[in-house]
This record gives C-alpha cells, sequence and structure tokens, in this order.
C-alpha cells in the first residue's frame, strides 16, 4: 500500500460522508504510514489486534481503545464446529429438538442443559451426574429416584414402590448379618438418641445437631432418617443429600454407611466426588462434597424432588459451607418440602441455631476415654532452652523433633497407630523423605508410614483404614482432615494436636503457652480469603447483587473499602489507623476502580455520562452490575 492511495482514500474520508474507514490486515510499515498521513487530514485513527490481525481504524471521531466488532479473536470462538456424537446422543438430540419445534417457548425449561456433573435422561428427568457412570441396580425394585412433577417440587408419592421399601426394610431387619451389625450400630451414643432425633426432624424444617468426634451422627443421622421413612411408608419420597468437606471423607462415610446396611456401595447409599461417582438409579442416599450440590443448584436451583440436605462438618466454616447456608435459607422458600439437617462436631453450634432463627438443637455426647498429654515442659530449663522458647515460631514445625518423637513411640512404646498432624503437603513430604532415611520409620519390616491429604488419588486415601499386619506399626502423616472429617479407629497415639477415639497418648510438641493462647475456634473462611470465586458463583446461580447476597452471611466480609471511600479525606488517616487497615492500598483499589470504569466508557460498555464525587462509583451501579460477567473470557 503506497502513501498516494493512502491519500486519496483519507481525503475521501474527508470530505464524504463516511465516519471511518477500516485497513485489515496490513503490514507494520503500512500501519505506521495510515497514523501518519491521518495525523496530517485531522483524523483520528486506532490500531486494533496484532500480527496478521492487525486492523487500522481512521475515523472523524475519537476511537475507543477496544473494539469488539473489530476483534478477529472473537470470530474465531464463534465459528461453527462439527462435533462428533455417538448414535445414542444424536437421538437424543434430535428428540429434544423435536420436543422445542412442537411445544412450544412458554414449556422450555429454563434450567434445562447438560453440565459436567449432570444429564437430563430421555424422559426429561434430570439424572444427576448420569453420565459419570455408577453401579448397576441392585434388585428389581422399581427406580425410586425421586422425580420432578410438573408444577411441584414435591417428591412423587408411589405406594407401590412405598409397600416394596417397607418390606425390604423388614427382611433386611431380619437377617443375621444386619442383627450383628445393628449390634456395633447400638454402641454409639448416637443411636441412644435415635427417636429424639427423628422426632425434631419430623416436626422442624431446620436442625442442628451437634456431638463430639466419634459418637457416630455422620453414619447414623441420614440412616435414622432413610430407614424412618420407609417405615412410614414415604419410602418414594425419601431422597437425601449429605455434604461433605472433602473428597475423602464423601466417600468413606458412605463406604461406611453401605457396610452398616449390608448392600453393595452404589445402591441404596452412594457418593459423588469430582471426576468419581458411584451411584444407581436407587440410590437415595448421596454423600459428596459441598462443590457438587453447589454444581447441582446451578442446573436445578430449587433442588426439586430432594426431601433432606444435610450439611456435615458446619463448625470447619469453611466457604463453600457459608455459601451453602446462605442459598439453603433462601431455598427453604422455594421449597416447601426441604427440610435441612446441619450438624457439627462443636458446642459452637448455638451460632448455627441463631443464624436459622432459633431452630431446634440436639447435642448428642461422645465417648470418653482416659487421655494422657505430654506437651515440651521440663522441671529445670536450662538458660538455652529458655532462649529456644522465646525465639519459639509457631509458623514452623520443626521436623526433626517430629522425627525423634516418631522414633521413640515406635521404639518402645505400646502398640497402636500413630497420628501426626502437619500444616500442608509440603510439610509432609518432606518428613516423608526424613522418615525413609530414618533406621526405625525406614525399616518396612516395623513400620509403615502413610501420608493423608485431599489433594492425593482416592484409592490412595483408602489405605489409611486398612490395619496393618501384626508387628506393623502405622504412622499416618496428615493435615486436618484426619480431625473431624474421617474416623480411623485404631489410632492410640496423636503427635502435635488433635482428639483420640481411643485411650492414648497425645504429643504437643509446642510449649504450654502457645496452647492457652491459640483461639478456640478458627476464623471463617469467608473472612481471610479472597473473595473473586465466590462472586462468579453468585452470578452463575442467579442469587442477585454480591454485596446483598454476602450480607446475608453468618459473618458478612467487612465493607473496609466502602467505609473508607465514605469517610472525609481529612479523616482517612485516622480510619485506616484504627481499622488497622493500609491507606496506600486503599488509594491503589480506588485508582484501579477509576481506570476501570473509565475503559468501560471507552469501549462503549457504560454511557458517557458524568458521575458526581468518585466516578468509580458506576462499578456498583444497580443497571450494569449483572452484566460485568460478559466480560470475562
Amino acid at each position: 500500500m503506497d502513501e498516494s492511495t493512502v491519500r486519496r482514500q483519507l481525503s475521501g474520508l474527508q470530505g464524504g460522508q463516511s465516519k471511518e474507514i477500516i485497513f485489515n490486515e496490513i503490514s507494520r510499515g503500512s500501519v505506521d504510514l495510515v497514523h501518519q498521513v491521518a495525523q496530517e487530514l485531522q483524523l483520528y485513527s486506532k490500531t486494533y489486534g496484532k500480527g496478521r490481525s492487525t486492523v487500522v481504524a481512521v475515523s472523524k471521531t475519537p476511537l475507543p481503545n477496544y473494539r469488539p466488532d473489530l476483534d478477529k479473536r472473537l470470530e474465531k470462538k464463534t465459528q461453527v464446529q462439527s462435533v462428533d456424537m455417538s448414535n445414542r446422543a444424536k437421538a437424543s438430540v434430535e428428540r429434544a429438538l423435536q420436543q422445542i419445534s412442537t411445544a412450544g417457548p412458554e414449556n422450555i425449561r429454563d434450567d434445562a442443559g447438560e453440565e459436567d456433573d449432570g444429564a437430563w435422561d430421555d424422559d426429561g428427568e434430570y439424572d444427576f451426574d448420569k453420565q459419570g457412570g455408577g453401579s448397576t441396580a441392585c434388585s428389581e425394585v422399581p427406580s425410586s429416584q425421586v422425580r420432578k412433577v410438573e408444577g411441584s417440587r414435591e417428591p412423587v408419592n408411589d405406594p407401590a414402590v412405598n409397600n416394596k421399601l417397607r418390606e425390604e426394610l423388614e427382611a433386611r431387619s431380619s437377617r443375621s448379618d444386619m442383627k450383628k451389625m445393628m449390634e456395633g450400630r447400638k454402641r454409639l451414643p448416637s443411636f441412644s438418641m435415635r427417636e429424639e432425633v427423628l422426632s425434631v426432624i419430623r416436626s422442624s424444617r431446620v436442625v442442628v445437631v451437634s456431638g463430639e468426634t466419634g459418637c457416630g451422627k455422620t453414619t447414623q443421622v441420614p440412616q435414622f432418617i432413610l430407614d424412618d421413612m420407609d417405615a412410614q411408608g414415604l419410602g418414594s419420597q425419601c431422597n437425601i443429600i449429605c455434604t461433605q468437606p472433602r473428597r475423602i471423607s464423601a466417600i468413606s462415610v458412605a463406604d461406611r454407611v453401605a457396610n452398616e446396611r449390608c448392600e453393595t456401595l452404589g445402591d441404596t447409599v452412594g457418593y459423588q466426588i469430582r471426576l468419581e461417582v458411584k451411584r444407581s438409579e436407587r440410590t437415595r442416599l448421596l454423600f459428596c462434597t459441598t462443590g457438587v450440590l453447589l454444581r447441582r443448584l446451578v442446573v436445578d436451583p430449587e433442588l426439586s424432588g430432594v426431601s433432606h440436605v444435610i450439611v456435615d462438618e458446619i463448625h470447619e466454616r469453611g466457604i463453600n459451607e457459608d455459601f451453602i447456608l446462605i442459598i439453603l435459607k433462601d431455598l427453604l422458600r422455594a421449597n416447601p418440602s426441604l427440610k435441612i439437617v446441619l450438624m457439627s462436631a462443636t458446642l459452637n453450634a448455638q451460632h448455627f441455631q441463631e443464624y436459622f432463627s432459633g431452630c431446634p438443637l440436639l447435642h448428642i455426647p461422645g465417648f470418653t476415654f482416659p487421655e494422657e498429654e505430654l506437651s515440651t515442659r521440663y522441671a529445670k530449663y536450662s538458660n538455652r532452652t529458655k532462649q529456644n522458647l522465646l525465639n519459639w515460631d509457631p509458623d514452623k514445625t520443626d521436623l526433626d523433633v517430629v522425627l525423634s518423637t516418631l522414633e521413640f513411640i515406635c521404639e518402645g512404646q505400646r502398640d497402636g497407630a500413630v497420628l501426626v498432624f502437619l500444616t500442608g503437603w509440603d510439610e509432609i513430604s518432606k518428613l516423608l523423605d526424613k522418615s525413609k532415611e530414618s533406621r526405625i520409620l525406614g525399616d518396612s519390616r516395623r513400620v509403615r508410614v502413610l501420608p493423608l491429604h485431599g489433594s492425593m488419588p482416592t484409592v490412595n486415601q483408602r489405605e489409611i483404614f486398612d490395619r496393618p499386619p501384626p508387628g506393623i506399626r502405622k504412622v499416618i502423616l496428615s493435615t486436618n482432615i484426619a480431625e473431624t472429617s474421617i474416623t480411623i479407629d485404631d489410632i492410640v497415639f496423636v503427635v502435635d494436636t488433635g482428639k483420640v477415639k481411643q485411650d492414648g497418648v497425645c504429643y504437643k510438641l509446642y510449649p504450654s503457652s502457645v496452647h492457652e493462647k491459640m483461639e478456640e475456634y478458627q476464623v471463617p473462611e469467608i473472612l481471610r480469603t479472597p473473595l473473586e470465586e465466590l462472586c462468579l458463583q453468585i452470578k452463575a446461580l442467579s442469587l442477585g447483587f454480591i454485596e446483598s447476597f454476602l450480607l446475608k452471611a453468618m459473618n458478612p466480609p467487612d465493607k473496609a473499602f466502602e467505609e473508607w471511600r465514605k469517610t472525609p479525606p481529612n479523616m482517612r488517616m485516622e480510619f485506616c489507623r484504627r481499622n488497622f487497615l493500609s491507606g496506600k492500598t486503599l488509594e491503589m483499589i480506588s485508582d484501579m476502580r477509576k481506570q476501570f470504569a473509565d475503559l468501560l466508557r471507552d469501549i462503549g460498555f457504560l454511557e458517557q455520562e458524568s458521575w458526581e464525587g468518585d466516578s468509580s462509583s458506576v462499578l456498583f451501579a444497580p443497571h450494569w452490575q449483572p452484566s460485568l460477567l460478559l466480560l470475562l473470557p
């Protein structure tokens, strides 16, 4: 492209009625030439794209920094591509298209669609993660999976299925293997409160159940509900979802419950975690992670057909758990047949009771065993020891001390497994490497050292539940996942901190003074972690404005920035000092918001309006806030 051609075209633009000229796919030299000529003729020019996708726009009016209509990347994303499908999939798509064309727009489901953790079956019913596989049905009982009734959120009541399930319950209760299993269940503290628990659940929509670790609430309460519904002749309406904070707990609890019911895992009792599922059409008690339940809410916001939702380990106050509680509290109005059971391993359950407007609270006592605690305390401290204690860093773990403690236990203490609590995978892997070099712990004929972390494959995690052969001691290196989420029944020694399920010894490798200063409960995760992902989930579930939704949490995030912005400029330094905030950081956030608002105006996403005061306040204007997700890749 020569200069005369460019000058002729731009001169025509200058004297004609056209508003702009677009030069597509031009070289770097031509780009500079166009800008030079445009500047001479007092026209506006802007380059968009890179490489072969370079485009130069010349206009009579100022140009924005970004033009989506000139973005070649968007064209590539919108190109139609062919998808290889099986014959069965093609038939399903054809049936769906035929139904849409004949049903009319008013009968098309708003929430229909295919997600990673769900699918609609051929009858138009939602089969939760059907494509993930699962075990086959174990008998000829008709499917009791809850079905969605047109115009109703309540499960279908099928008398034939009810009678069949009640007969199954009676037959199973009379079997010898079931009677033997019931003897073990009756020894659990939770079983003695069975009728009291069921009475409160029948009469209340929300119940909080607290209990000591090992009392059996996690495995027994879901079974109480399932068996009670079958005994009442309401089995077809029973569909229970029990959430667990971690994958290993969802799998281990489901396996334990199925074993107690003398059935195959995947029949009445199943589990679902990310990328792994074990369930069938007969499954009416599903253990899953909180993330799986959140993904189901995306396609089924009202949890149609679910009779009970049990949220376990709510005392951990994870961000997903707090998020679920907000949604379930609102869901009580939308789904009148839903019942919620919240289970906590601590006595801090009054907070959850208050959050749900004074709902009933039950406490299940736990087992009590003789427990011996050994801290780093001596009769007389040397000067060097005193200095070391003054310099003790609670954020660092002395793995050599942990190793020496384990060698002491394995060398001269009684038989029993050892549980070591560490802060994360980094410490677990380092201690695992040190143990391989140890004369005692490295001897596989005497000691078996097993790591336990939430990121490990589930196959490896299951090894921790197996009892080792006689003469071999099991040592488990774990995070707090082993504190309340799972129960390892052969633990005798605990190193660092934790609770024991039988009489044993706890070695605390820190001074008693440090233990006395520790907080009783951990700060909720929603108050100490970034909230970007949570904000996106709020929008994905169409839960309204982010700020108003988060204000409904048990412990809403602080509004530090908004309060700082409302503070007069001459008082902001004092405000930051009182609230332990960084003034420079808040100023940086304010500047970034203003730049972002200006950018949105430049690209035409916002109208050219005049905003009083801080222009970044436009970022929270109700008329466009829900559309922000359109900008995300």
